[in-house]
């Protein structure tokens, strides 16, 4: 069975925390703050909500500080927040909006708006959270390959022979990683004070077989 989300609602007349309580609480937890301090506390708690609908009109703390400070703090700044108000003008809107609230909901307030627009939000941060969850961990496995592939790198420069410098030849070498698996391999020695032996070995292309064939070899 799937945990109820868990909602708070932050305002300070009683009369509304009461209708979007009655609204939300069939299907929602709810937590109730009445002025921003509380509702802070709450938020950077161990247990905080999925969602807040904040009241805009508040005293000592309006809810545009208090979504300011939300969205500003690591611990609250990825749960979503809806503004309600009676403030009709577009100005506020947009303020609100330019703070980082997901939603803006006029007053009075309609019960199917309210249940469509937090359903709605919800479905968008799960979606978020499983996305940042597989960001996080296609990064840990390319982090690991890349780590992997250096260690690779180290082992296969250390195969290399070290470069000659002698007064009848000279010999040196750079390493330049290909984009795709390759496993190219040379070496030299001297047979004898008139004879250096050279070889290289192209697999480059040739799959994981052939590149392992080279190290080997």
């Amino acid at each position: 069975m799937t945990e109820k989300k868990t909602i708070l609602i932050v305002d300070d007349t009683p009369e509304n925390i009461t209708v979007l309580n009655s609204i939300l609480k069939n299907e929602y937890k709810t937590k109730i703050a009445t002025n921003g301090d509380k509702a802070l506390k709450i938020a950077f708690s161990d247990t905080p909500p999925d969602l807040i609908l904040l009241d805009v009109m508040m005293p000592e703390m309006d809810g545009y500080e208090v979504c300011q400070r939300l969205k500003s703090d690591e611990r609250a700044k990825d749960i979503p927040v809806i503004f309600l108000t009676a403030r009709t003008e577009v100005e506020d809107e947009k303020k609100g909006l330019e703070l980082g609230a997901v939603d803006y909901i006029m007053k009075p307030i309609s019960p199917p708006i309210i249940i469509a627009r937090v359903g709605t939000h919800l479905r968008l941060r799960q979606i978020n959270l499983q996305l940042m969850e597989e960001i996080k961990a296609r990064t840990q496995v390319q982090e690991r390959l890349q780590a992997e592939l250096n260690e690779a790198s180290n082992y296969v420069k250390a195969l290399f022979p070290s470069p000659l410098s002698e007064k009848k030849v000279s010999v040196d070498w750079r390493f330049l990683p290909s984009s795709e698996l390759g496993g190219d391999s040379f070496g030299y020695h001297w047979i004898d004070e008139n004879h250096l032996a050279l070889y290289l070995v192209d697999v480059a292309g040739h799959g994981v077989g052939a590149a392992l064939l080279s190290v080997a070899v």
